[in-house]
């Protein structure tokens, strides 16, 4: 009996899990494993070692090794570069140590298998795990252990934190060092900030001329730092770049001095290419051959469609995302990727062959009648909009800076006419800017910003749609004009001297806080934020359109009803059989009366309505006594962006 209903459950979970998108799943897909197994090591001489006690005795040897203290000592000149920001007060809470016991009665006052902590471990393991030291598995099973005594490993929580601390004092040498002409930067551009150093996770790019002095003096500095913090640079991974007319007895000379190796075009970065050439195809051949490579690994034949279906949406989807966030992708390379797709979600392979129905179909939103799979070109556009919107509203970040000298220097992205002529990257820039210029507007706060004519900031009107009047007025006017300073309010005379009669209603609609600046907001999200799914929505509503019939769109809300309401009864556990003896909640819907407020009191109820069709707002109030008498009302129509906004809308005038 037991086996049975074992090989029953085992059935049930199999049918539950076998396409979804869990690991479970991708374990399954995924039949070659990785080979991990260590037969034999070769140590520094050279001879390899095949006995465990060797091999165990090569691993101890090398990890205490590079977890033991030099004991390095304290420079005092390059922490005096560092300012302090916090008082000694605190700073002496901060270094007071705790005692060994003391520690201990904390971490085992936690309850052990709540909320894991920052480091993702919960407080159990830290309790059961007390009292071990450090050893190194090998095929599973634990060395002989040893104490490290130096500071943290890769992997810990706190170790980007302490890399950063300690890259904040490479980086003031590096400045120092400019400023005292030991080393000169580079400037992109003549209005630019001089780079002589810029910082990527845990990899550095240094900048400096090609004479001997200065290549000296920038390796007395990396020596003089790692002395310091016992970070040690790797010259064998490193690679040194020249410019484009550098003579190669003069390189080979500076690699020398360097000790390290010239970096070739086809140097990556990230899974980027560093420097693109003329033939894209051969850049970008590596996402090619990635997404190629996955479908070696997948046991594609005995994988239903339903299971594939979730591989090319999680996976193959995915696998050019990061590289989509930076260029705009060449078409073929985005045809491969989507004949990839093609191919193994209707034949489990790569191999040609006819397709019922056409790729761009099964691309639609499941509403229109698709699989809702990623449209590889709109997703891509997407992702560069994002790219686009960090450079305008972090407009004095160092790349926004640099690209703002050279591409549009004394010109707003927004509003006016821009190079398109530049590299690959700019290019795809410009691409993405093309849609934040579709989706943004302007939130008034004192208006010295936003451009009357130029910038969009009223509902549902785009500058390009403003009445031409700015012949007569100046191009450049901002809408700080049209706002009376005491009071803070619109200057209607001379709203209706600049604008249309449409325009002045719809401008004086729009409210003027007492005390904000402007902002720019995306107007496809209800926060103002800025993100991909909403972006790319649209976008896809733009190729599709909204062409659903009526019953088919009913046919869809009834799925989606059923399905919320199944996934609350799971939740909550309504729903079940007379042998369940779990606690049940039983649901039950109850009209609420509207209540009377206290003796000599008064009660005002508001509410709002919101088309999003047409933004507008309806604002509703009424005022009634304690004893249910009605004294007032209101009714006001205005624009809304969304239907929370409206509400708050609502809840203002009731204020007011």
């Amino acid at each position: 009996m037991v086996p049975d209903m074992k090989y029953q459950n085992s059935r049930e979970n199999l049918l539950k899990k076998e396409s979804r998108n869990t690991k479970y799943f991708h374990s399954r897909a995924n039949y070659r494993r990785r080979r991990n197994h260590i037969d034999s090591l070769k140590d520094d001489m050279g001879p390899w070692h095949s006995n465990r006690q060797e091999i165990e005795q090569l691993l101890n040897i090398h990890f205490s090794s590079i977890t033991t203290s030099s004991n390095p000592q304290r420079d005092e000149e390059i922490l005096s570069l560092i300012s302090p920001f916090i008082n000694e007060e605190d700073n002496a809470r901060l270094k007071k140590y705790q005692t060994w016991r003391k520690s201990k009665n904390i971490v085992f006052q936690i309850k052990p298998w709540v909320a894991p902590g920052p480091d993702g471990f919960q407080a159990g393991f830290y309790q059961l795990c007390w009292n071990i030291v450090v050893s190194v598995l090998l095929n599973g099973s634990s060395c002989q252990p040893f104490t490290p005594t130096k500071g943290l490993r890769q992997g810990d929580p706190i170790s980007p934190y302490l890399f950063i601390l300690c890259m904040e004092g490479f980086s003031r040498m590096l400045c120092k060092a400019e400023s005292t002409k030991k080393i000169q930067g580079i400037k992109p551009r003549k209005y630019n900030p001089s780079i002589n150093h810029l910082l990527f996770v845990d990899d550095c790019l240094l900048f400096c001329k090609g004479k001997d002095q200065e290549i000296r003096n920038l390796l007395n500095i990396i020596n003089k730092f790692s002395a310091a913090s016992e970070q040690v640079y790797n010259f064998n991974k490193s690679s040194v770049f020249f410019k484009k007319h550098m003579q190669p007895q003069r390189a080979h000379h500076i690699t020398n001095l360097l000790q390290m190796k010239t970096m070739g075009l086809n140097e990556k970065y990230l899974g980027l290419p560093l420097f693109l050439g003329k033939n894209k195809r051969e850049s970008f051949k590596p996402i090619e051959e990635k997404v190629q490579s996955r479908l070696s690994t997948w046991q594609g034949k005995i994988i239903d469609q339903a299971g594939r279906s979730t591989q090319v949406q999680s996976v193959l989807g995915t696998m050019a995302n990061y590289q989509m966030g930076f260029f705009k992708m060449p078409k073929h390379v985005i045809e491969f990727i989507d004949r990839i797709q093609k191919r193994y979600w209707w034949r489990a392979d790569n191999k040609k062959g006819m397709s019922p129905i056409s790729w761009d179909s099964v691309c639609k939103p499941k509403r229109l009648g698709g699989m809702g799979f990623k449209n590889t070109v709109k997703f891509n556009d997407a992702i560069l909009a994002k790219m686009d919107w960090r450079m305008i509203t972090a407009e004095n970040s160092l790349c926004a800076r640099i690209l703002k000298d050279k591409y549009f220097h004394n010109k707003e992205p927004l509003c006016d006419e821009i190079t398109t002529q530049g590299s690959w990257i700019w290019k795809s820039i410009y691409k993405g800017l093309q849609i934040d210029k579709k989706y943004y507007v302007w939130s008034i706060g004192d208006g010295a910003k936003i451009k009357i004519w130029k910038h969009n900031w009223i509902a549902n009107i785009t500058h390009t749609h403003l009445t031409n009047a700015s012949q007569h007025y100046g191009d450049n006017d901002t809408v700080q004009i049209l706002i009376k300073k005491e009071p803070k309010q619109w200057d209607i005379q001379s709203i209706n001297q600049k604008s249309s009669h449409t325009e002045s209603r719809k401008i004086q609609e729009i409210r003027i806080p007492t005390n904000a600046r402007d902002t720019i907001n995306w107007i496809l999200t209800i926060n103002d934020t800025f993100t991909v799914k909403f972006t790319y929505k649209d976008l896809i509503q733009e190729v599709n359109g909204d062409n659903i019939s009526s019953e088919a769109q009913k046919l869809w809300l009834k799925i989606c009803i059923i399905m919320s309401i199944r996934n609350f009864c799971t939740k909550h556990n309504i729903l079940g059989g007379e042998n369940n003896h779990t606690s049940r909640h039983h649901a039950r819907i109850t009209k609420k009366k509207w209540e009377k407020p206290p003796q000599n009191w008064l009660k005002l109820n508001f509410d709002a309505t919101f088309d999003k069709h047409s933004k507008t707002c309806g604002i509703g109030l009424i005022l009634r006594d304690c004893a249910g008498k009605f004294l007032e009302a209101m009714v006001k129509v205005t624009t809304s962006r969304y239907a929370e906004q409206g509400e708050g809308l609502a809840l203002l005038e009731a204020v007011e």
